[in-house]
């Protein structure tokens, strides 16, 4: 077979292999967000077309826009990791397909308009150097009942990232910004019905970086810088970026860096007195008060009251004796107000390789608590909560958790002394069984530690996997 017949067959089976591709990733698309951190919400987002006709005729289209040597290019990062995404950018009612290709020179965005038969045709384009698309968010930052899209472009290794802000008129593509990021997110800072645009950057050179807050401007028709605050030093990356609320009701943008040292700190910026400032900076320091050991427990609103909190782990007691070697912590979850003032909100033991965590009863707040973990029986994990006497040192139990996920998982749980717990989390899993065993206490200790069966269940939570994870990839 010579050279052109060999390219037309490898097209062809290209072009096959591109349609099945696509018809997958359309199947699979659902309500996501974009951007790193961005809330994404409506319906609207990545419905599927409405035929199978529909899809064929959006293929013919693409296939016209990959000519010249174009290939799909979905984003490496964020939420959106779909090569074709559908979404009404323009607010008319209908869908648009936006299209991610690398091209042989540069990187490529194609939006296609649907009409009344269902056929595609190119409504706007835009290109941007680049390696590949690192992330893709939709948001209405101009206030006109639109989307705008925020593309973030990888442009190679040891090279600050490149972020656009599209908005779609009738014309086509207009850029409201183009910055670079580690990350960015959006949140209506001010609180005044509209959102602003959140950007954190790192600081190779000064081992640290900033946070700022863009603003669209109808009069100027772009996005201008409204306010800025410097992150904590000695910062080796930014990991996560995340929006919330503090104490008082105010918006704040919470950063989450590693250090040169290892540790782990978190940044809380908001508005204070009109002005964008980091209310966890020490200005001696010039780096957080919250800084924590590396640890796998993320920044969350931990007990759904719409206020952000923030983890510290805490080394749990040991004892001679025990089965494992692991470290055991609990985390203290505290919440900020504005003024940059802490209170602890509750307590937790987190069991990531089980995938649950518990709530501590505040009676275990200030006592020797201790864990430790067993596994000696098949499809059998346990976690056993301990007090230390304080004259002895030796453990008292007090509770044992367990995670069945073996054949024998319903025997198991229902061995003397166990009960199943079931709450609105666990009773939607089908694969594993969760049950305890409250031990037998005496005394001081029964009045101070012991619990029922009741707390233990409505202590018991699963882990939550979150899609907006918040995570910077730098």
């Amino acid at each position: 077979m010579d050279d052109k017949r060999r390219h037309a067959a490898n097209t062809v089976t290209l072009r096959r292999a591109a349609t099945r591709a696509l018809c997958l990733a359309l199947a699979f698309c659902f309500i996501l967000g974009g951007c790193s951190g961005f809330d994404g919400s409506g319906d609207e987002l990545f419905a599927l077309p409405k035929t199978a006709g529909a899809i064929l005729a959006l293929q013919s289209a693409i296939d016209e826009a990959m000519e010249g040597g174009g290939e799909y290019s979905a984003p490496v990062g964020g939420l959106n990791r779909q090569s074709v995404q559908m979404s009404d950018l323009n607010g008319d009612g209908t869908e648009e397909a936006i299209l991610f290709l690398r091209m042989p020179e540069t990187l490529k965005i194609c939006v296609y308009e649907q009409d009344s038969e269902g056929s595609y045709s190119l409504f706007a384009e835009a290109e941007g150097e680049g390696v590949n698309f690192d992330s893709v968010g939709y948001a209405d930052l101009t206030g006109g009942g639109t989307l705008d899209l925020l593309v973030g472009r990888s442009l190679g290794s040891g090279v600050p990232k490149a972020l656009s802000v599209l908005s779609l008129g009738p014309d086509g593509f207009s850029q409201l910004l183009s910055a670079t990021y580690s990350g960015c997110t959006q949140l209506d800072m001010d609180s005044d019905g509209r959102l602003e645009l959140i950007i954190a950057r790192q600081d190779l050179e000064l081992s640290s970086g900033v946070v700022e807050v863009y603003r669209y401007s109808a009069a100027d028709g772009t996005m201008l810088l409204d306010g800025s605050a410097e992150l904590s030093r000695d910062i080796s990356s930014l990991r996560r970026l995340r929006t919330g609320y503090l104490t008082d009701g105010v918006p704040a943008v919470f950063v989450t860096a590693a250090m040169n040292s290892g540790e782990m700190l978190t940044d809380v910026c908001a508005y204070r007195d009109g002005t964008l400032a980091n209310i966890t900076l020490d200005p001696e320091l010039e780096r957080s008060r919250e800084v924590v050991p590396g640890y796998d427990v993320n920044a969350a609103d931990i007990n759904g009251d719409g206020v952000f909190d923030l983890p510290m782990p805490v080394l749990l007691a040991t004892y001679e004796g025990r089965n494992s070697n692991e470290v055991f912590r609990k985390t203290i979850w505290r919440d900020y107000s504005l003024s940059g003032a802490s209170a602890e909100v509750l307590q937790t033991f987190h069991n990531q390789a089980d995938g649950w965590y518990f709530v501590l009863p505040e009676t275990w707040y200030d006592a020797q608590i201790a864990a430790d973990r067993q596994s000696g029986v098949t499809g059998e994990r346990t976690i056993t909560f301990s007090v230390l006497n304080p004259d002895t040192g030796e453990p008292v139990p007090i509770l044992r958790l367990f995670t069945l996920t073996g054949d024998n998982r319903v025997s198991r749980s229902e061995l003397p002394g166990r009960f199943t717990i079931l709450n609105s989390q666990t009773r939607t899993v089908a694969s594993t069984i969760y049950a305890a065993q409250l031990l037998d206490l005496t005394g001081t200790a029964f009045e101070r530690y012991a619990l029922t069966e009741e707390q233990v269940t409505d202590a018991f939570r699963l882990t939550q996997t979150e899609w907006i994870t918040g995570e910077l990839t730098n």
